[in-house]
């Protein structure tokens, strides 16, 4: 029987703490060594009980660099939208060695390079456990997603390699094991400059339907502080944020410095008052800043965009002292919640015609942000209500 999906909701699936974690566990991998007399290199890799095997065909005139090139893609051709082998990719790449550096930082730079023309030549796919679908989206929509994957294990590589650890399970070390599945890179320019010496990674569990309990030592919401030698800090509060912010901060002296400290902590504290379904964009003409009693105060705001009935902002005043350093700050959250998943999946197939369309209808206002949850109810339902959600995911990602 087949069934349609999109790849875009297999990657939520991968991506997100509340669905599924990737493989954990040990890991081996025997790559394809460098050969300079052409031929066939083969290597294998396993992470639990998943496993792959690539092989690369060289010929005597390629450049040893091109060979790398051809490795480094062959093992990120296991992540497909079918496949998410994110954590075979992970063990391979750091068995290949440090050597392929060169070309993993040129992949970050590039990342159009990751996803080849020949991958997008087919939108149908069969998954694992024998269910075919397909992504009627445009080549972009789909290369997109798969280089977001791609890329996130091109990143884990290059910090391994770089500072000698992988973030995620530098925290997972943090936590006694506990697994940091759905933990995402918190990019943020302002945050580079101003913390040069760490990276930032933010969890939030899920609240809808039901809230995940997350495990001790995770709270609800966490950004994780890591530094150069793999130690992480969990910032979980406003107030926890703001003293990291204190002890870490340089000194702020012009209103340039002033404004980037903004946008920093609005990039951060975004990611401890969402429930997951809230999307925000900085208001750039509320950036201001002013002197006041020998320093300045610096100000922004954050709005949500629409979507689903969502509305709101979070306002911010940031206070720097006569000295530059960072004093005080105020912030006011003021949040309203739309549409968020309660049963809506469930009633899809209900008998009562009225019942199904509003279920219907209250999916469609949530859109894509509801995928999360449609995923993980479809994995619990029959075979009859797993097509009435795929019908809708579809209808969903048509529309849009």
């Amino acid at each position: 029987m087949r069934t349609t999906l999109v790849a875009a909701v297999l990657v939520l699936a991968a991506c997100s703490p509340v669905l599924a974690a990737a493989p954990r566990g040990p890991a081996t991998a025997e790559p394809a060594p460098i050969r300079s007399d052409g031929g066939t290199a083969t290597g294998a890799v396993s992470v639990g009980t998943a496993e792959a095997v690539g092989t690369v065909n060289l010929s005597p005139k390629t450049k040893p660099i091109e060979v790398r090139r051809q490795q480094v893609m062959q093992i990120l051709r296991l992540i497909q939208p079918n496949q998410q082998n994110l954590r075979v990719a992970e063990a391979a790449l750091a068995a290949a060695g440090k050597e392929n550096l060169p070309v993993l930082q040129e992949l970050k730079d590039h990342p159009d390079r990751l996803v080849g023309d020949d991958e997008l030549a087919t939108n149908t796919y069969a998954t694992t456990e024998g269910v075919e679908f397909t992504d009627t989206r445009p080549h972009e929509a789909r290369a997109k997603d798969l280089i977001a994957l791609r890329l996130k294990v091109v990143e884990t590589a290059i910090n391994q390699f770089t500072q000698g650890f992988d973030p995620q399970m530098a925290i997972e070390k943090w936590a006694g094991g506990k697994a940091a599945a759905g933990a995402q890179p918190l990019k943020d320019d302002n945050l580079t400059k101003l913390f040069p010496d760490y990276t930032f990674h933010s969890l939030v569990f899920r609240m809808y339907p039901v809230a995940m309990m997350p495990p001790e030592p995770y709270k609800q919401h966490n950004i994780f502080a890591i530094d150069r030698k793999g130690s992480v800090e969990d910032l979980t509060s406003k107030e926890e944020l703001e003293g990291w912010f204190r002890k870490h901060l340089g000194a702020v002296k012009d209103e340039a410095t002033a404004k980037t400290v903004v946008r920093a902590w609005m990039a951060c504290t975004q990611q401890l008052v969402t429930d997951g379904m809230f999307r925000f964009t900085l208001a750039e003409d509320s950036l201001a800043v002013e002197k006041a009693d020998g320093g300045h105060k610096a100000s922004g705001r954050l709005d949500v965009a629409p979507g689903g009935g969502n509305r709101g902002t979070i306002s911010v005043t940031l206070t720097f002292d006569a000295e530059s350093k960072l004093g005080p700050v105020s912030q006011e959250v003021n949040l309203k919640a739309g549409m968020r998943p309660i049963c809506q999946s469930t009633k899809l197939l209900d008998p009562d015609p009225i019942v199904r369309r509003m279920a219907e209808d209250c999916l469609m206002i949530m859109g894509t942000d509801a995928f999360p949850y449609m995923v993980d109810q479809r994995a619990k339902s029959s075979p009859e209500l797993q097509q009435a959600i795929d019908r809708i995911m579809q209808k969903i990602l048509d529309r849009e």
